[in-house]
C-alpha cells in the first residue's frame, strides 16, 4: 500500500465520520446548559424570558457528587498477582498515580470529562508521550566578554550585542526535548469515531481520529519536516462551539499559523498478508486535516478512554443529561413564565380609551401621580386581565419529580434532606443513601468506562517510554520505580464512585471497628496487631477525605518502624541488663549489710559483756564506797558520843563540885 492509498483511505474515513457529525447536538446542549432561549420560545413576546436551569443544576450537582472520589491522591489501585508481587504492585500504583493526578493534573482532567460525559454523552481522555521539542529563549545581560563563550556554549541560537560599558548582552536559545507523558483531555467534537461502532471502548475501532487545529510550529516541534508545514493550508477559522460563529484566526505571524491536524489510529492492511493491523496515521492541512500525510508508523493500541455516565442501547455514545432533561427544562421555563406574565399583567393592567376624548399623550406616559386630560370620565375603562395561572402552580411539583427521575436525585439532595429533618440519624442516612444511588450508578459508569483504561493505558505507556527511574514515598519509605522493568498490567481497581454520604457512612463503619481493635489490646486478645490498626487508621482517614493519609500515621511494615522497633528492643534489652546489674549489685550490698549487721552485732555483744562487767565493778565500788561511808560514819558517831559523854561528865563534875 503506498501513501496515496493510505491517505485516500483515511480522506474516506473522515469524510465518513464527518456525515454523521454530531455538532448541532453539543451545541444545543451548550445553549441549555448555559439557559439561552429555547428556539421555539424565544420566537415568541413574552413579559418574561426567565430559563429554568435544570439542565445546568443538573450536570454541576452530579458532578459535586462524584468529584469528591478524586480528591484523593491515589484514586486506583494495581492489585497484585501474587504474594511476591505485593511491594511491585504498590510502587507501579504510587508511581502511575503520580504521574496522571500530580504530573498531569489528573483532578481537572476528570472535571472536564465527567462535565463532557453528563453534557454531551461522552467524555474523552487521552494517554500520549509528548516527544517535542521545545525552544527556551532567555537574555543575558552584563557579560564580561571573557566568560562570555561559557555561557553561550550550549546554545543553538545567539546574538550578542555590545553594550555602552563594555560587557555584552546575549540573546540565547536552547532547545529541550521534552520526552514526559502527556494525558489530556480531548473535546468530544475533536474526535471521530467510525459511525458503525457499537462498543464503548475503542479498542476494537476500524477507525478512530483525534482532529484539531495546531500552530504550525507545534508540527515543526512534533518533527514534521518545515517544508511540509509551510506547504500546508490553514483552516481559515474555526466554528467556535460555545458561540456557534467563526472565529477569525488569521495570526500575526506565519509560525502561528494554524493547521488541521488529523491523528488517526487506523486498522488497515499494508502488509498485505489479510490482517487488519493498527497504524498510527498523521496527516495535516486543509479543512478536513487531510490534505498532505505526515507520519503512518504501526502502533500497539489506540490512546483513548471513552467515559459514558449513561449508556445508550447499541452506540459507542451515551446517554446526556441534556437531552433527558431538554424537555422538562423547556416546560418548567414556560409555567414559570406564565407564572411571572401572569403577575405582571395584574401590577400593569391594560386600559381601554375612547381616542377623541382622552389626551392620548397623558395616557402612555407612565409617570406616578401624573394627570390624564379626559373629556368624559367614561373615556378610560380597564381591560379584563386573565388571572394567574393557578394550574401552572398545582404542575410545578410534577416537573419536580419528572427533573428527579430523569436527571437524577444529586439535583433535589436538599430538598430531600430538609424533607428527613425530622427523621432519626439513621434514617436520615437511608434515605441519603438510596437518593444518592442514582448518581453512584452514573460515577460508577464513568470509573469502568474511563478511569480503569486511562490508567491501564497510562501504565503500558510508561512502560515503553519511561527511560528513567520515578522516585516514589512508600510505606517503607522512599523507592525507585523503573517502569521500563514493569510486567505488563490488564487489572485495576478503582476505589472511586463513593457519594459523601457512602463515604462517611464507611468512615463510621472504620472508626467502630477501630475501637473494637483498641478494646481488644486493652483486654489482652490478640485479635489485631499493628498492621491491622494501620490499615484501619489509613482507611479511616481516606474516607474522611484525608489526602496521603500516610503522612500521619507511621506504618509497622517501613523501615523507620522496624528501626524504631528495634532500637526500642535494644533500650528494653539495655534496661534488663541495667535492671539484672543492679540487682546484682543490690545482692552484693545486701550480702556486705549482712556481714556488716553480723559484726556489729558481736561488737554490741562484746560492748555488752563489758558493760555488765563495768556495771558490776562499779556496783562493788559503789557497794564498797558505802561500807566505807558507813564505817566512817560510825567512828564519828562514837568519837561524838565519847566526846559528849566527856563533856557530861565534866558538866556533872562541875555540878557536884558546886
Amino acid at each position: 500500500v503506498n501513501n496515496n492509498e493510505i491517505l485516500s483511505a483515511v480522506r474516506h474515513e473522515i469524510a465518513l465520520c464527518d456525515r454523521h457529525s454530531v455538532d448541532e447536538n453539543i451545541e444545543t446542549a451548550i445553549r441549555y446548559y448555559d439557559g439561552e432561549l429555547p428556539e421555539p420560545l424565544s420566537e415568541q413576546v413574552k413579559f418574561s424570558t426567565v430559563v429554568s436551569r435544570d439542565v445546568q443544576n443538573a450536570v454541576e450537582a452530579t458532578l459535586a457528587q462524584i468529584m469528591p472520589g478524586f480528591a484523593t491522591d491515589q484514586p486506583v489501585t494495581f492489585p497484585p498477582i501474587s504474594s511476591e508481587d505485593e511491594e511491585q504492585a504498590d510502587l507501579e500504583t504510587a508511581a502511575v498515580n503520580w504521574v496522571v493526578m500530580s504530573l498531569a493534573e489528573g483532578y481537572v482532567l476528570f472535571n472536564r470529562a465527567f462535565k463532557d460525559a453528563l453534557l454531551f454523552g461522552n467524555g474523552i481522555l487521552k494517554v500520549g508521550w509528548d516527544a517535542r521539542v521545545e525552544p527556551l529563549s532567555q537574555r543575558i545581560p552584563d557579560v564580561p566578554p571573557e566568560v562570555l563563550p561559557a555561557v553561550i556554549q550550549d546554545a543553538q541560537h545567539v546574538s550578542v550585542e555590545e553594550q555602552d560599558d563594555g560587557l555584552m548582552t546575549a540573546d540565547v536559545v536552547q532547545y529541550r526535548d521534552r520526552n514526559r507523558p502527556r494525558p489530556e483531555w480531548v473535546p468530544i467534537e475533536e474526535l471521530l469515531v467510525n459511525p458503525d461502532h457499537l462498543e464503548t471502548s475503542f479498542d476494537t475501532a476500524r477507525f478512530v481520529c483525534h482532529r484539531r487545529e495546531m500552530p504550525a510550529s507545534d508540527l515543526i516541534a512534533a518533527g514534521a519536516p518545515r517544508d511540509v508545514v509551510d506547504s500546508l493550508s490553514g483552516s481559515h477559522g474555526t466554528v467556535s462551539r460555545r458561540v456557534g460563529a467563526i472565529v477569525d484566526d488569521d495570526p500575526a505571524h506565519e509560525a502561528t499559523r494554524r493547521v488541521m491536524v488529523s491523528e488517526s489510529y487506523y486498522r488497515l492492511d499494508e502488509d498485505d498478508d489479510g490482517l487488519a493491523e493498527l497504524r498510527r496515521i498523521v496527516t495535516a492541512g486543509g479543512p478536513s486535516g487531510d490534505q498532505e500525510l505526515l507520519l503512518d508508523e504501526p502502533w500497539l493500541d489506540q490512546p483513548f478512554a471513552n467515559g459514558v455516565a449513561f449508556f445508550a442501547p447499541r452506540t459507542w455514545r451515551g446517554v446526556t443529561l441534556t437531552e433527558r432533561l431538554k424537555q422538562i427544562q423547556d416546560t418548567n421555563s414556560e409555567l414559570i413564565r406564565q407564572i411571572l406574565d401572569g403577575g405582571w399583567r395584574n401590577l400593569q393592567q391594560r386600559l381601554g380609551a375612547v381616542e377623541s376624548l382622552v389626551n392620548m399623550d397623558d395616557l402612555l406616559t407612565s409617570v406616578k401621580g401624573g394627570v390624564v386630560r379626559l373629556k368624559d370620565p367614561g373615556a378610560v375603562v380597564p381591560l379584563p386581565n386573565p388571572d394567574r395561572p393557578d394550574a401552572a402552580l398545582s404542575l410545578l411539583p410534577i416537573v419536580t419529580q419528572m427533573r428527579r427521575e430523569s436527571g437524577g436525585a444529586a439535583i433535589d439532595t436538599a430538598i430531600q434532606a430538609q424533607a428527613v429533618a425530622g427523621d432519626t440519624a439513621h434514617g436520615i442516612e437511608r434515605t441519603m443513601t438510596a437518593i444518592e444511588q442514582g448518581v453512584a450508578v452514573a460515577a460508577r459508569n464513568l470509573a469502568e468506562t474511563m478511569v480503569k483504561p486511562f490508567f491501564l493505558k497510562t501504565h503500558a505507556l510508561l512502560k515503553r517510554h519511561w527511560s528513567s527511574t520515578i522516585p516514589i514515598r512508600q510505606r517503607t519509605g522512599w523507592a525507585m520505580a523503573i517502569p521500563a522493568q514493569w510486567p505488563d498490567r490488564e487489572i485495576v481497581s478503582v476505589s472511586t464512585g463513593l457519594s459523601q454520604t457512602e463515604r462517611d457512612r464507611q468512615a463510621g463503619i472504620l472508626s467502630g471497628v477501630l475501637q473494637m481493635q483498641m478494646q481488644f489490646a486493652q483486654a489482652g486478645l490478640k485479635l489485631a496487631g499493628p498492621e491491622q490498626l494501620y490499615a484501619t487508621a489509613i482507611d479511616f482517614a481516606r474516607m474522611s477525605g484525608l489526602k496521603d493519609p500516610q503522612q500521619y500515621f507511621l506504618d509497622p511494615q517501613s523501615e523507620e518502624a522496624q528501626q524504631m522497633a528495634q532500637a526500642e528492643a535494644q533500650s528494653a534489652q539495655q534496661a534488663e541488663q541495667m535492671k539484672f546489674e543492679q540487682q546484682k549489685e543490690l545482692a552484693t550490698l545486701q550480702g556486705q549489710a549482712a556481714m556488716l549487721i553480723e559484726q556489729l552485732r558481736a561488737q554490741i555483744k562484746r560492748y555488752d559483756t563489758d558493760i555488765k562487767h563495768i556495771e558490776t565493778i562499779n556496783d562493788q565500788r559503789l557497794k564498797l564506797a558505802e561500807m566505807e561511808a558507813k564505817f566512817d560514819a560510825e567512828e564519828i558517831r562514837l568519837e561524838f558520843e565519847k566526846d559528849s559523854l566527856k563533856k557530861e561528865s565534866e558538866s556533872e563534875s562541875e555540878d557536884e563540885s558546886r
